[in-house]
């Protein structure tokens, strides 16, 4: 085909709102003779479109299929060693619902040099690398995955900075848009910096609870690490922020979660108990329970599915009962874990029972 009939057939698609490169469109988009407006978002769930578009006020217009899916989560922890626990936490619950890891992306709001996790090499068992392979977990900016995608999207390094100016509201939209099916944020913030935080996005100078407007700005769903001094007075892991009648509801249900969580744990350590009186040891497990992991990250780190050497030797003993797996199906815990999970560890206790 000819240079001239190239340039006759050429068409250009552009998303004015993802201006990130340079501060103006090239003038022969300006000038083009004939522009349509394309209007509809195909690639995102309508919560993570909504939670994207809030700061530059852009409204989501999906396609008649688009999917619902969970509220974006705004984790807000105190230091990077609890970010990189958390990365670890998320990479892991994703890789448990089937997410492949090169379907995995970690985007920084500010630069891979002035990331926080600038330097780190692995996140769970995946590394990290600057551009996308099979089985690893990639690693760049907002501004360098423009136009790309990814199943599952964490976006790190963001606080009041990430919002302060139009350019930079647009960064976030275009990080936050790359997300498909899930979109977590996780800062690493202090009283003052979420204050700051709280009155850049509502732009008001004097709040009560800055978390609150976060929520309500970004329509995301807060997780707070134990936040003090000041502003907000310390709170457990997952419990949800927000002044709307929907979030009210989100946070009951989680509460119901939290609680599942809590018997999930003591039912973990009781059967780490009982199988040790009956005469197993259970190394690993001892292992994950004095780094401080609960039973229920030990559960999503090793109930895969898969015959581990301790499961066998459960086995062995006439012990499975007393098994992860064996947990993880108990009816009551149902909302835990996915159904697949569930299906995989059933499958597994009949094979060996």
């Amino acid at each position: 085909m000819s240079i001239n009939r190239w340039r006759e057939n050429l068409g250009i698609f552009y998303d004015k709102n993802q201006l990130v490169q340079r501060r103006e469109l090239p003038s022969f988009v300006k000038n083009a003779e004939c522009r349509l407006v394309l209007s509809r978002n195909c690639r995102n769930t309508h919560e993570i479109a909504t939670t994207a578009g809030r700061p530059i006020d852009v409204k989501p217009v999906l396609w008649s299929k688009a999917l619902n899916g969970d509220k974006p989560a705004l984790h807000i922890v105190t230091e990077r060693d609890i970010l990189i626990d958390k990365l670890d936490h998320l990479v892991r619950k994703y890789s448990v619902e089937g997410i492949p890891p090169d379907q995995i992306t970690i985007l920084t709001a500010k630069t891979e040099e002035k990331s926080i996790i600038s330097g780190l090499e692995k996140i769970a068992r995946w590394s990290l690398v600057g551009s996308r392979e099979e089985n690893k977990i990639l690693f760049t900016t907002a501004r360098k995955f423009k136009g790309l995608e990814s199943i599952a999207v964490i976006i790190i390094d963001v606080d009041a900075d990430t919002f302060s100016s139009p350019e930079d509201r647009n960064l976030f939209y275009v990080g936050s848009s790359r997300a498909m099916s899930y979109l977590d944020i996780v800062c690493v913030l202090n009283s003052s910096m979420l204050n700051e935080l709280g009155k850049t996005l509502s732009g008001e100078q004097v709040i009560r609870n800055a978390a609150s407007k976060v929520a309500s700005a970004l329509k995301v769903r807060i997780v707070i690490d134990g936040i003090s001094g000041g502003v907000e007075s310390p709170r457990k892991e997952n419990e949800y922020v927000d002044d709307s009648a929907e979030s009210k509801e989100v946070s009951d249900n989680n509460n119901c979660i939290n609680k599942l969580k809590e018997d999930f744990n003591r039912d973990m350590i009781n059967y780490h108990q009982e199988r040790k009186m009956r005469g197993y040891s259970a190394t690993i497990v001892d292992s994950e329970f004095q780094k401080g992991l609960s039973g229920y990250d030990i559960a999503i780190l090793l109930a895969d599915g898969k015959p581990r050497s301790g499961f066998k030797n459960l086995a062995n003993l006439g012990l499975l009962d007393y098994s992860i797996e064996a947990l993880v199906i108990n009816t009551k815990y149902s909302q835990l874990f996915p159904e697949e999970l569930r299906k995989a560890c059933t499958k597994l206790l009949d094979q060996y029972r």
